[in-house]
């Protein structure tokens, strides 16, 4: 089973993301698709800090506007305890704020809404990420 988590305060988003899950699921009877999703980033770091495993991805949304520095938390929080191969953030536009937390921390980003679906999709499927951008 592949464990998922989605941090994005847009809940539309995380519909998206659970209704692509089960689609997925109700398709493929061998890799199964076990989706979290969380609307606040301080939840989860605890989260993180609780688990003995990683995630198998982690989607994070990177400007969350009542808690703008635990999304970049959480990215440290992930770096400490386990890996960052699958971490992305995921943000709506390129804000100075998003520019200036990617150049400190070089992590990958996903702009959404573009083809969320289909750049969900191809993570479910273990498929390249061709939409990523860093600084």
């Amino acid at each position: 089973m592949k464990e998922i988590l989605v941090v994005d305060d847009d809940f539309m988003i995380g519909n998206l993301f659970q209704h692509t899950a089960e689609v997925h699921n109700r398709k493929n009877d061998r890799e199964k698709i076990n989706l979290l999703y969380m609307n606040l980033p301080s939840g989860a770091i605890d989260l993180i800090n609780s688990r003995k495993k990683p995630f198998d991805t982690y989607l994070v949304d990177m400007r969350i506007p009542e808690e703008l520095k635990y999304s970049e938390k959480l990215f440290y929080e992930v770096q400490k305890k386990f890996s960052l191969e699958n971490f992305y953030f995921i943000t709506g536009h390129e804000s100075p704020h998003d520019i200036k937390v990617l150049k400190r921390t070089h992590a990958q980003c996903i702009l959404k809404p573009f083809c969320i679906c289909d750049i969900f999709k191809n993570i479910i499927e273990g498929n390249k990420l061709d939409d990523i951008f860093t600084y």
